[in-house]
């Protein structure tokens, strides 16, 4: 099923995203 794969890889994609943002972003 690609779709489930493409759906956690897009999940942990935007995870990491936010994170990094979060580490940017001044409290």
């Amino acid at each position: 099923m690609e779709l489930v794969t493409n759906r956690m890889h897009f999940l942990s994609f935007s995870l990491a995203i936010s994170f990094l943002l979060q580490k940017k972003l001044p409290p």
